[in-house]
Formats: C-alpha cells, structure tokens, sequence
C-alpha cells in the first residue's frame, strides 16, 4: 500500500479580528483560499505499528506535532487503534509564515485516516466509524485548529467566521497568478499577534459573498480588503511592509499579509510580471512561489 497526499496552502483575501470571546479565542472574519503553490506531500504506507516521519529534522514527530495529535484524536474519538501505518511528511510549506501548513497537514491526517477506515470491510467497522464522513469529523477538525475544517471541507474558497470553524463556501472565480514571498528569517507566532491585538467589539465585518459577487477589478480590492494583524506586524517587522510595497512595484494588482504572516502575497493579472516579480526576491535571498488560485 501505498498513497500519496498532497497538503496545499492557503492566504487569507482579506481577514478581520472583531473581538476577543469569553472563551479566550477571537472571533474572526477572513476569507479562506487554497492555492496550489507551495504544498506538503505526504505519504502512507503499510507499517509494523503506526508513526510519524517528517524531511525537516526540526519538526517534532509525537504529540507537539498537529498531525499527531489529530491522530490522536481520530483514534480516541471512534475507539480503535492506530492502523500499522508510516505517515512521511514531506514538508515544503515554510512554517510560521500564514500559510496554513500545520493545518493543512492535520486535515490531511484526518483524511487519511477516513479513507482507511472506509476502505475496511464492513464485518470489520464499528457501526459509528461511517459517520465520521460529516459533522463529527468537522467538529474534531475544529478542536484541532481554527484552519484545519477548511482544508477538510475540500471547499476552494470559504468564508470564515467564529474561530475560522464556521464556513460558507463562496464561488470565486479569480484568474490570477499568485505570488507567495516569504522572508524565511521570521517566524510568526500567531499566538503573540492575536494578543497584540486589541479589537473593539461591534467592529466591522465585510461581507465577502457580496463584495466577490460585484466582480471588481483587483486594483480595486485594496479599498476593502485588509488584513488586521498588518499593522502591528508591519511595525514589528518593517522588512514585511518593504515587502508589500515592492510587490506593488512590480505589477501586483492587490498584495496583503497572509494571517498573521510571515507571507507576503501579490495578485498579478499578469503571469509575465508575477515572473520578475519572482525573480527580484529570490536575487534577495527571499523564497517566493508562484502559483495559481
């Protein structure tokens, strides 16, 4: 047995931190966006018992690791052991930098895991095993990450709000290179940015099925759409607003901090100068992808 899973990214078009909920969490409004670039690989494979490897040696393997833990948690929540699996990460989606990685590979454990069990004989499942194809399985993504039930749903873009585990999948049809850059010297905690906010409740919050529905020209997204955490990450981090300003500089039609960042992402409508756009960044050292949504 052998499969092969491929984990993408995410940015976020737009993203609104409301207030701070009872429950220590914030509420949030952002809009979800897979892209294909950069992405994880990750493979299963018939084992002797059932364990974790990942290609960067930094990473831990055991319960620190998201995937672990959703692991972990599938197992405990159906009653049943870990199948004899080798789960090999193969990670290419840089970490700390707004992207969704650590999220996008727990999703992808989760699935692994469902596609296992479904492929069982029936003689062989427990009868609660199946209902893990909807709302339990979402619940448990939920409690792993505000990120991880939209790289579960499948869905391409989705509106987010609560945590992020409240989707409305909208239909987005952007024709546009994207242009990831990642300064791989700053890793962002996205813990420390959310306590660096101070959002008011009763704030704003867009409505991105409707503005998406207008169909305006992406030089015009900047008059609405933001990000929160730029500010402060911005002040901190002046190199990342130096950043943004130079995807401007070289064609980008709508540029934004992806989460909480390190990312840097430009939309181009054309793929000619999202390539020297590319270029200028990795001539200074910096890591850049290019992709489409």
């Amino acid at each position: 047995m052998l499969e092969t899973y491929l984990a993408p990214a995410k940015i976020n078009l737009g993203l609104e931190v409301l207030y701070k909920r009872p429950d220590g969490y914030h509420e949030i409004n952002t809009l979800f966006c897979r892209i294909a670039e950069p992405h994880d690989v990750i493979t299963a494979t018939s084992a002797g018992f059932f364990r974790l490897t990942c290609s960067d040696e930094s990473l831990p393997t055991d319960s620190r690791n998201l995937m672990m833990r959703a692991a972990e948690e599938f197992a405990q929540l159906i009653n049943e052991p870990l199948p004899r699996l080798h789960i090999h990460l193969e990670k290419r989606i840089p970490t700390g930098a707004g992207l969704g990685g650590g999220s996008s590979d727990a999703a992808t454990m989760l699935q692994i895991l469902r596609d296992w069990y479904s492929s069982m004989p029936a003689s062989e499942m427990h009868a609660h095993v199946p209902l893990l194809q909807g709302r339990e399985l979402l619940t448990l993504a939920a409690k792993l990450g505000a990120d991880v039930p939209f790289f579960l749903s499948g869905a391409k873009t989705s509106q987010a709000s609560g945590i992020g585990e409240k989707l409305l999948p909208i239909a987005l049809n952007l024709d546009a290179a994207v242009l990831i850059v990642v300064d791989p010297a700053i890793q962002i905690s996205t813990r420390e940015a959310y306590a660096a906010l101070n959002p008011t409740p009763g704030s704003r919050a867009l409505y991105y099925s409707e503005f998406f529905q207008e169909r305006q020209p992406l030089a015009k997204w900047k008059e609405q759409l933001g990000n929160d955490f730029e500010p402060e990450i911005f002040r901190q981090f002046p190199r990342l607003a130096e950043m943004k300003h130079s995807l401007y500089a070289h064609g980008a039609e709508f540029a934004l901090l992806s989460g909480s960042g390190s990312a840097i992402y430009g939309l181009f409508e054309h793929s000619k100068a999202a390539r020297k756009a590319k270029q200028f960044f990795e001539r200074q050292g910096q890591l850049a992808f290019l992709s489409r949504t």
